[in-house]
């Protein structure tokens, strides 16, 4: 990632990637912390952002709740959502969402100097672009 991250960092980044169900909010999380917000001024971090954050998932046809069985789930079936993993976030549990993407949006307008910048420009706007889109 063009050094934005460090190892730690982007090792704890790609674990996040791999869970499945709870995806979302850790990405959030992860970006809203001030240390790595300037990392979303890399485009390829900004692209994996939002592939997770907009990807669909397995879907499941609306009113069909597959029942739950063990947790951790060994059938994935059971992580289907009628709506895709950022609407079904927003709809069952919207407080870690709106929490990380506040947090970002504060820490983004710390960043902002008033002026265009060619190193914190992109991040300001992709933050406010995602803000946009979620709500």
């Amino acid at each position: 990632f063009d050094g934005q991250l460090n190892a730690r960092d982007s090792e704890l980044l790609l674990t996040y990637l791999t869970a499945p169900y709870i995806r979302v909010p850790l990405l959030l999380r992860f970006f809203s912390d001030h240390a790595r917000l300037r990392a979303l001024g890399n485009a390829e971090l900004r692209d994996v952002l939002d592939a997770a954050l907009y990807e669909p998932s397995l879907w499941q046809p609306p009113g069909a709740d597959a029942p739950r069985g063990l947790i951790p789930t060994v059938d994935r079936r059971e992580l289907a959502t009628p709506c895709g993993l950022l609407f079904n976030e927003l709809r069952c549990s919207p407080r870690g969402v709106a929490m990380a993407l506040d947090d970002m949006l504060d820490a983004a307008l710390e960043l902002d100097t008033g002026r265009f910048s060619p190193t914190t420009t992109p991040t300001l706007l992709y933050i406010i672009r995602t803000i946009v889109r979620v709500e």
